[in-house]
Parts: C-alpha cells; structure tokens; sequence
C-alpha cells in the first residue's frame, strides 16, 4: 500500500516554483504592436531556477507561417534582457503546426534555458511582426518551469 501511496504522490507535480499565465487577445481587435502583454510570475521561492516558455495560440485563418516576439526580462542580479523568439507555426507547405483545437492551433516553444527569475519581476510579451495590429492570434501565455 505505501509503495502505491507514493507513486501516485510521485506522479503529481509538486514543484512550487511552477508557474503559468495566459492572455486572452481579442480577435477582433487583434494584437496592436505597442500593446506589450505583462506576466508578474509567482513561485515559493524568492529566486527559482528554470526556463521560459511561450504559449500561442492563432486561428486557421493566421496569415503568416511564424510568429516573432520579443520577450523581455530583468534577472535577480539587476541585468535586464530581451530575447527575439522565432514560433514556426506552419511549414513549408503550408501545413499548421502544433496542436490542433478545433479550428485554433497550439504552439509551444522553450524560448529561454537556465533563467533565474526573482519572485514577483515583471516578464514581458509583445509580438515584432512589421504590421501595426496582428489578427487571428487569440492567446499568449508564459510558462516557467
């Protein structure tokens, strides 16, 4: 019984520096150039280890095969940073990459390796496409693990 007991306890996942956050963008406003998505991520710890990552979510009808963002940050050593992040959404067919959702696509990509974050620093999010107003992405989200 206590060799099933702590499988199962195993098997969940109790890491307390995890942490995920999403935006919803509206379709039809779509996502303005100057419109930065800010993520204030939270963990047990006052400065946790591990990666970002980049969650994006568009629509059949997105009119390019990739989406570039620029993620910027500050470390606990007071360095700020900004990474350009490249999603390939589509191949060279054409073909939509990611999960599919209906008649949305998932993407997501590890955009930073070995961060440290300090608990509570802003994370920031806004996409560089040369168009004043990205459409058909409809969700943007941070995951640090």
């Amino acid at each position: 019984m206590t060799a099933i007991l702590m499988t199962v306890m195993l098997a969940c996942n109790t890491d307390p520096n995890r942490y995920s956050s999403y935006h919803n963008i509206s379709l039809d406003q779509g996502w303005a150039y100057t419109d930065t998505l800010t993520f204030i991520p939270l963990h047990a710890d006052s400065v946790a280890s591990g990666d970002y990552w980049i969650c994006v979510r568009h629509s059949n009808n997105y009119p390019f095969a990739n989406l570039w963002l620029e993620l910027s940050y500050t470390d606990p050593d007071g360095n700020h940073h900004a990474d350009t992040v490249n999603l390939t959404l589509a191949d060279t067919y054409g073909n939509w990459q990611g999960q599919r959702l209906g008649l949305h696509y998932q993407h997501r990509v590890k955009a930073v390796e070995n961060v440290r974050h300090l608990i509570g620093t802003p994370l920031k999010v806004r996409h560089i496409m040369r168009m004043d107003t990205l459409r058909e992405i409809d969700l943007v989200g941070v995951e640090f693990l």
